[in-house]
């Protein structure tokens, strides 16, 4: 049960991240 709540955590940060990423080169390509 706390493994799955750790991976939900882990899952959460890293689509954050990916999202955050994307929007980055998204800006990153408008300004250009």
């Amino acid at each position: 049960m706390a493994k799955s709540i750790e991976f939900n955590k882990i899952e959460k940060f890293l689509t954050d991240l990916d999202t955050k990423r994307k929007q980055f080169i998204f800006s990153q390509k408008v300004r250009i």
